[in-house]
């Protein structure tokens, strides 16, 4: 048997440059492709993020009308009341306090809100709902607060707040008790 040569290799085609300028051009086509279907896929995603986002505030409009429906009342009707008024003239007798207190107590467990509370023209909460917690408002001051400022100024309304946590979010309407007194808050 007669011994076996190896072949010698054969050499490869070398691509022309044309070839190779093709290749190249087919794949920064590619890129491109990518790149602006990522783009569309972007715009597009973002588009949707912006109409969603949309929809879900109008969802929460419709809850803040729907609040200021139900609780509006609150702060003009407790305003009336002559244990306020009393308190309003004379915020430092502690029976008086005592009763401003528990009507607005009472006015709050039957409507249903979180909140009702007095504020004199200093900011000083006279009277609130939560008297008798641990968390009670009476004493504290909210006379830095813009829906404060508005209120002395006389600009009855509604303020929507996200307080820390973020989950503790409410809404406010805020009326003043007569032109000489202070507002008075429903949350």
């Amino acid at each position: 048997m007669p011994p076996i040569t190896p072949e010698p290799p054969t050499p490869r085609p070398r691509l022309s440059h044309r070839t190779l300028y093709a290749w190249g051009a087919a794949v920064l086509a590619t890129l491109l492709l990518i790149g602006a279907a990522g783009q569309w896929a972007a715009n597009r995603e973002a588009s949707f993020q912006a109409d969603s986002i949309r929809r879900a505030t109008e969802v929460h409009a419709l809850g803040l009308r729907d609040a200021a429906g139900k609780y509006a009342y609150l702060p003009l009707t407790a305003g009336m009341h002559p244990d306020i008024l009393a308190v309003l003239a004379r915020p430092q007798d502690p029976a008086t306090r005592q009763r401003a207190n528990r009507y607005i107590e009472e006015v709050n467990r039957h409507a249903g809100s979180d909140m009702l509370y007095l504020i004199d023209l200093q900011g000083l909460t006279l009277a609130a709902s939560n008297w008798a917690t641990p968390r009670s408002f009476v004493g504290e001051s909210y006379a830095n607060r813009p829906y404060f400022i508005d209120a002395r100024a006389g600009r009855n309304g509604l303020f929507y707040g996200v307080g820390r946590p973020p989950a503790s979010r409410g809404c406010s309407f805020r009326h003043r008790c007569s032109p000489r007194a202070a507002p008075c808050w429903a949350c």
